[in-house]
Formats: structure tokens, sequence, C-alpha cells
């Protein structure tokens, strides 16, 4: 809740403590989906060789067969991804997509974050883009956007998000600026800071594009939104 209400400096300290309760319960599995987790934090941190370690830590508890395994091995594709090793951070997203397909049908477990076809999709598209395979990228996000059902608007955002990023990198500025007003519109009614944080960035991205009617129209509509994270109480 912290990491998408944008504080990400509570959230790790909050991943910190979790992790060691689930070492001090002796919880193999619950060490290894904290772990993907911070994992997935560090990137958003700029902590990329941490990111990695921590995935790779997190196989070594994981349940042979489940998906978490599937979920760590995306986590260690991103921060490979960042660290620019096109070959290895491919490599990895291989062995996510064998993971789970190895894991179909797999009870996930209490405490076990959910991960499915979408999710793996959507962390292709995020590293692809940031390696620079656009085509790939483009088609990964559509399938995360397929595969993510009109009720899941939250996720379904993060992957119009990717792909609007991935559009506008390729100079497609109409059709990422029309994607960013349908975004617009739905992020209105999530309290995800995330998502608004990543709408306030594309923004930014677009505003030299101003010139374009489509872009024109996003921004003057995006007026008013902002990135600052949602106030959240500590439970004890």
């Amino acid at each position: 809740m912290s990491h998408d209400g944008g504080d990400d400096r509570r959230a790790d300290r909050h991943f910190s403590q979790a992790l060691r309760f689930a070492r001090a319960a002796d919880r193999p599995g619950v060490v290894g989906n904290v772990q993907a987790s911070m994992s997935h934090l560090s990137v958003h941190l700029g902590r990329s060789r941490d990111a990695v370690q921590l995935a790779e830590d997190g196989v070594t508890h994981a349940r042979p067969h489940h998906p978490l395994v599937a979920r760590l091995h995306a986590m260690r594709a991103r921060g490979i991804a960042v660290l620019g090793y096109a070959r290895d951070s491919r490599a990895a997203l291989a062995d996510a997509e064998r993971a789970l397909e190895k894991a179909e049908g797999a009870v996930r477990g209490e405490w076990i974050s959910h991960f499915d076809s979408a999710a793996l999709a959507s962390e292709t598209a995020w590293c692809l883009h940031r390696l620079g395979d656009l085509d790939a990228a483009e088609m990964s996000a559509r399938d995360a956007i397929a595969l993510r059902p009109g009720d899941r608007v939250r996720s379904r955002s993060f992957a119009q998000l990717a792909l609007a990023q991935v559009l506008l990198a390729a100079n497609r500025v109409d059709e990422a600026a029309n994607l960013a007003e349908q975004i617009r519109s739905t992020a209105m009614t999530l309290t995800s800071a995330r998502v608004r944080s990543q709408l306030v960035d594309l923004a930014a991205a677009l505003r030299p594009h101003r010139g374009v009617p489509a872009v024109s129209r996003f921004l003057d509509s995006v007026t008013g939104i902002t990135a600052g994270p949602t106030l959240i109480e500590d439970s004890v």
C-alpha cells in the first residue's frame, strides 16, 4: 500500500520488516514472495543490482512449479534490463515463461501474490521497452491489455501506460496521446498514486509535442492531476 501510495521509502522499511518476520516464521514461500516485492521496489529506488540479487535469492526459497518462481524470474529480468544486459534479460524472461507454464493449475498459497500471463506480458513489455525493442514491447503491452478484463482497472491502466510510453518512443505521438486520454478518464477513479505519477510523467514527455491536436487536448484535460503520494496511516 505504501508503494502504491507513492511512499517508496516507507514501503522499503515495511518489506524489510516483513522479510525478517517471514524468516523468523520459517516460511520459505513467504520469504520468496517478499523478496519478489523487494526486487520490484529496488528497481524503482535505483538499486538494480540489489533487485537482481533479491530475485535470485527468492528463487531458492520458492516452491518448484509455482507462479512465484515466474514472478521472481520476471523481477530478475527487470533488474538486468536496467543494467543493460539485453541477452541476459531476455533469458530471464524466457525462464519466467517456462516457469509459468510449469505452474499451470498450481494453488497460489497463503500470502503469495498472484502472477499470471497478463502480469508476465506487462513485465515483458517493460523490459523490452527498456532494452529498446519497441516492436516486441508493443506486442507484449497489447497482450497484457487484452488479457486484463475491464474490471481490473488498475492493472489494465499500468499496461496501457506501458503501451503509451512505447508508442511515444516510436514517435507515434497521436496514438500515444489518444491512449493517454483513455487512461486519464479511468485514473481519476483510482487511489493509486503510481498510476497518477506515471500519467503525469507521460504528460511531461508529451509536452514538447503540444502542437499536435491530440496532445493539446490531453494536456488540457490532465491539468490538476498530481503525482503526490496519498496519505497512508501506519496500522500499528
